[in-house]
């Protein structure tokens, strides 16, 4: 399979566990206060390069809020989140 190209669900479903399977990466949650990458800014919260995406909060017509990532460049934004608990 050309792993450029996924011509199903199922070649995506393979990308991913080879991607999962083949990468190394550690995880390890720090304290807001304690890191000096990301700030609050103009209500964003943005990182100081300028770079990345911003997380800004948003609310709707009817009153709900909703969390978005504001990336103005193009390019693509890979998230990871995880539940503690």
């Amino acid at each position: 399979m050309n792993m450029n190209i996924a011509h199903s669900a199922q070649d995506l479903d393979k990308f991913l566990e080879d991607t999962i399977k083949y990468s190394s990466f550690n995880l390890q949650e720090v304290k807001f206060s304690e890191q000096d990458d990301w700030n609050f800014k103009d209500g964003a919260l943005s990182h100081k390069t300028g770079g990345f995406f911003d997380v800004i909060g948003i609310e709707d017509s009817l009153g709900t809020e909703h969390l978005l990532l504001y990336q103005p460049q193009s390019a693509l934004t890979g998230l990871a989140i995880c539940r503690s608990g």
